[in-house]
């Protein structure tokens, strides 16, 4: 297996991680619309904790993204070219952006039956889920600097910068969570996330894990403490959504202990298995083929959600047509429309990108 995987340079674990993540945002964004809608009168039913715990689940995608990109990018021969980074990757993500955002806006206007006039003030407020892409332009063009402090820097020094990540982001991210007085809340909300290194920290986590493997005894520690974030972050999600009257995902947001740990377990075992390939030629194609649908998955799923009938997301309209029981049980489809949105993103991406020299800079 291990022979397969070094034919050819590819990280195939690294494309069944993309892919895996590209469906837990979709899944996130899925169950947020239909947790934000349940009146906070039925928090204690299932069909508020199953997406509930769906979605607890999912927070760690956008970590795990950013980790992978760490990995693949950062590189401590400091050969990165910033001319061919820049115009590979980084303009691609740049056109992507301004393109669909415009888009997103035109879209919008359609749907709300606003004048084009107003296309302007709509194109500035774009999509919540495109602020991704600028965010990787900002990796991107810091990756030649990067790099040539881990030429320079040993482990050690490593370590110190993934120790203010830590304290510094994940630490203010996690206490924003909890009930703290006034003036604590006041001081901690400053924007910490950019106070030190922000998702530069899981760009550098994604590359050390990749580069200084975790030993056996460390990595069983960190898969129960990732058991145990998954279990609190569920729990704690609902008490405090439940308290506050509202729902309150700030316990596993991107910059929280819990979701860090998760992230940091998950990736470590992607790298573990780095040596896994499909066994057939087929199998890798397809592999491949899918990962690269992945930006584009991401990028258009909102349409797709956002364009669904509410008949297919919000069970209770169907409370007369089949009885309270069966709307229930319906919730449960939720993971399978996630899917759904899933499969056609990936039909609408694989159809684009073969549009010959403009399909790689529209998704």
């Amino acid at each position: 297996m291990e022979n397969r995987a070094k034919t050819d340079n590819r990280i195939y674990s690294f494309d069944l991680l993309r892919i895996g993540c590209a469906y837990l945002v979709i899944l996130m964004h899925t169950t947020a619309q239909v947790l934000y809608a349940i009146p906070m009168e039925q928090t204690g039913t299932f069909r508020w904790l199953f997406p509930l715990l769906c979605n607890s689940l999912t927070h760690c995608s956008v970590p795990l993204f950013v980790m992978l990109s760490g990995a693949l990018f950062l590189k401590k021969d400091g050969n990165a070219d910033p001319k061919r980074l820049f115009f590979h990757s980084t303009l691609r993500i740049l056109v992507l952006y301004f393109l669909w955002a415009f888009v997103y806006a035109f879209l919008s206007l359609l749907r709300s039956g606003e004048p084009l006039s107003h296309l302007g003030d709509a194109f500035t407020n774009a999509p919540y889920h495109l602020w991704y892409l600028p965010m990787v332009v900002g990796l991107y063009l810091l990756t030649p600097l990067i790099n040539t402090f881990l030429a320079a820097a040993d482990e050690k020094k490593l370590r110190y910068a993934l120790l203010l990540f830590l304290i510094c982001t994940i630490g203010f991210g996690t206490l924003l969570a909890l009930p703290l007085p006034t003036f604590a809340v006041r001081l901690l909300s400053v924007r910490h996330e950019t106070w030190i290194l922000g998702y530069l920290g899981y760009y550098l986590l994604g590359y050390y894990l990749r580069n200084y493997p975790l030993q056996d005894g460390t990595f069983s520690m960190l898969r129960l403490a990732a058991a145990l974030s998954l279990l609190l972050g569920f729990g704690g999600t609902h008490l405090l959504s439940v308290s506050q009257g509202q729902l309150n995902v700030a316990l596993i947001d991107s910059f929280s202990l819990l979701t860090l740990l998760v992230s940091a377990y998950l990736f470590a075992l992607v790298c573990r298995h780095s040596d896994y390939a499909p066994r057939t030629q087929r199998g890798k194609r397809f592999l491949r083929g899918l990962s690269a649908d992945t930006l584009g998955i991401y990028i258009f799923h909102l349409a797709f959600l956002s364009f669904l009938p509410l008949t297919l997301l919000f069970p209770e309209v169907y409370y007369p047509v089949i009885g309270k029981s069966a709307a229930t049980i319906y919730s449960c489809a939720l993971p399978v429309y996630a899917l759904l949105i899933y499969a056609a993103g990936a039909l609408l991406s694989a159809l684009l990108r073969r549009i010959p020299k403009a399909g790689r800079y529209l998704c």
